[in-house]
């Protein structure tokens, strides 16, 4: 049975692969449409450890800020979800995103957008020998696929087995 979480899902989550069963993760709880509730840059996923074969973040991933200070120290809340997504993903699972980026003018023009990616974001930092490391982000993805549709960016990554 092919599983799935959809990230920032608001109250209907997008199905785009044809999965048996999927999860919505957003503010706010719909028991009727199978969403649960969490705020994702404060929060870990609500899902265990390598449970699902899928995750999808559909305009979603611009609302997750790249940084915050807090009493004194950083943390990354946009790398510690990217760290997340991939403890719930199975080894090999798939990890799939459309973004509205930069140079784009939808990365720009929605004044709740705080993090603007660019291609070179999933390709840099997040995929590969990645500069991320630096702060702390252990995550190990392969980008399978980058191009763009619409003024965003889609990414489809996909869970190395080993970390």
């Amino acid at each position: 049975m092919k599983s799935a979480l959809d990230l920032g899902s608001g109250p209907c989550p997008r199905d785009k692969f044809g999965v048996d069963q999927i999860v919505g993760v957003d503010f706010q709880d719909s028991v009727l449409n199978n969403v649960r509730a969490a705020d994702l840059s404060m929060a870990p996923i609500p899902a265990g450890d390598q449970s699902v074969q899928l995750v999808t973040a559909f305009d979603f991933l611009e609302h997750i800020p790249r940084w915050e200070r807090n009493q004194g120290s950083i943390r990354f809340p946009f790398l510690d979800l990217i760290d997340d997504v991939h403890r719930v993903l199975e080894p090999g699972g798939l990890f799939y995103s459309e973004t509205p980026a930069f140079p784009m003018r939808e990365a720009f023009q929605d004044p709740t957008h705080v993090n603007i990616v660019t291609r070179e974001t999933f390709s840099h930092y997040i995929s590969g020998p990645t500069w991320a490391r630096q702060y702390g982000f252990s995550a190990r993805f392969e980008l399978l696929f980058i191009g763009w549709r619409v003024g965003h960016l889609i990414a489809l990554m996909q869970r190395e087995s080993q970390v």
